[in-house]
């Protein structure tokens, strides 16, 4: 199921503050990139992109009913995660 949008409240968004990361970051890179995304433990899900700065971001989330994305952290890539992300496909 594609994300269609995103379930935003002051807790995910306070957290993911922590970690200097926007709700707007996110919505760009899920929707004005082509974001690698890969299922993770139990119900959540890792979206790797970038933004229009260019910053890449991994995004923890979990997909609910009818493509609604709730974000459970974010954070900038680390090295290793942005040269496997920048080699996929190749």
């Amino acid at each position: 199921m594609e994300i269609t949008e995103f379930e935003w409240d002051d807790n995910n968004i306070e957290h993911i503050a922590k970690h200097s990361v926007s709700s707007d970051e996110i919505e760009e890179v899920a929707f004005d990139d082509d974001p690698w995304i890969r299922k993770g433990r139990k119900d959540t899900r890792y979206m790797l992109g970038y933004t229009i700065a260019g910053r890449y971001l991994f995004v923890v989330y979990v997909l609910k009913d009818k493509g609604t994305a709730r974000v459970i952290t974010s954070m900038d890539m680390d090295e290793k995660t942005r040269k496997l992300y920048k080699r996929r496909g190749k």
